[in-house]
């Protein structure tokens, strides 16, 4: 809509973060006479003071812990909605240390992740299994799944098809029909 940064982020924040009130309270303090002076430090102060107990309890019924439901509060100005956000969109950050507020433990960071897996390349796949659907429409039908497993002691593999509690050796025209019409895919590392 054109307003400057600085007027939209006081909209935000005499708002609770809710940009339609926002946009409304855009309109109705547009000829404020301090509609342009800097944020008052208050806000700053606002976002720092400890979180709502009420809040952290109910994000510790979701799932998380304490030190990620105070973090969260606190990186979203104590909202509640956008801490849920901010924390699915941190999976990896377990939060505040017990009592140290700002400060984090910065050891994990001296020490690379291990993510598992291998840095040989080109890394090579091939299809496992996959699930598809038979039937003519999304109204009928279900689903069936083909794994490809060893078949015998030679260790030969084949497709097996698995349709509910009937379990067989799957024919190459049900394979090539519904592999390209899949709806998953599994792999194996070869």
């Amino acid at each position: 809509m054109g307003f400057p940064t600085l007027r939209c982020k006081k909209a935000l924040l005499a708002n609770g973060g809710n940009p339609n009130v926002a946009v409304q309270w855009l309109f109705d303090h547009m000829e404020d006479p301090d509609i342009d002076a800097p944020i008052a430090s208050s806000a700053a102060s606002t976002a720092s003071a400890p979180p709502d107990p009420g809040l952290i309890s109910m994000l510790q019924d979701m799932g998380f812990t304490a030190a990620q439901a105070k973090k969260a509060l606190r990186e979203t100005g104590g909202d509640m909605e956008r801490s849920v956000d901010w924390l699915f969109s941190h999976p990896d950050d377990m939060g505040d240390a017990e009592g140290a507020g700002q400060a984090m433990d910065t050891s994990s960071e001296s020490k690379p992740k291990n993510y598992g897996g291998s840095s040989e390349l080109p890394a090579r796949y091939r299809l496992k299994a996959f699930i598809s659907h038979k039937g003519p429409s999304v109204h009928s039908g279900h689903y069936v799944a083909h794994i490809r497993l060893e078949i015998n002691a030679a260790g030969e593999e084949d497709w097996v098809l698995f349709n509910d509690e009937k379990v067989v050796k799957a024919d190459q025209e049900s394979v090539d029909s519904l592999k390209p019409l899949a709806y998953l895919y599994v792999f194996e590392r070869v």
